[in-house]
Order: C-alpha cells, then sequence, then structure tokens
C-alpha cells in the first residue's frame, strides 16, 4: 500500500484526511447528527481536533459549512 500511494505522491495521512473531509462534507450536509457526533463518528476523539481538521480542509468552520455548504466566492 505504501509503494502504491508513493507512485501518487500521497501518504496514507492524506489519504485518510481525504476520505475523512468527504465524510464530513456529506454528513454535514445529509444529516441530523450533531456536530461532536460528527467528529467522534470520524474517529476525532476531540471536538477541537476535529474542527481544527475542518477549517485545515475548508477554510471554514464545521457548524459554518453545515448552514452554507456552497462558498459563493
Amino acid at each position: 500500500m505504501h509503494r502504491r500511494l508513493g507512485e501518487r505522491n500521497l501518504s496514507y495521512r492524506q489519504l485518510l484526511d481525504q476520505v475523512r473531509y468527504q465524510h464530513a462534507q456529506d454528513m454535514l450536509q445529509t444529516s441530523r447528527m450533531s456536530v461532536e457526533q460528527i467528529a467522534f463518528s470520524l474517529g476525532y476523539s476531540e471536538m477541537a481536533a476535529f474542527t481544527h481538521a475542518f477549517i485545515r480542509w475548508s477554510g471554514r468552520s464545521p457548524s459554518s459549512f453545515r448552514r452554507r455548504p456552497i462558498d459563493d466566492s
């Protein structure tokens, strides 16, 4: 797996981040789960860690994304 990821210039951590971000977006848009429940379902043990990661991925907080998923800029 490491060799194949390396061929695509990806690390396991980058792949995990991509999958988590995609799932987070989907759950924020389609579920009624709280942001905290979404964080825990994605494997985060602390809400702050999920919020920090989501801001790194999208430039916005999960709550902000949930209120307005599509950025107009």
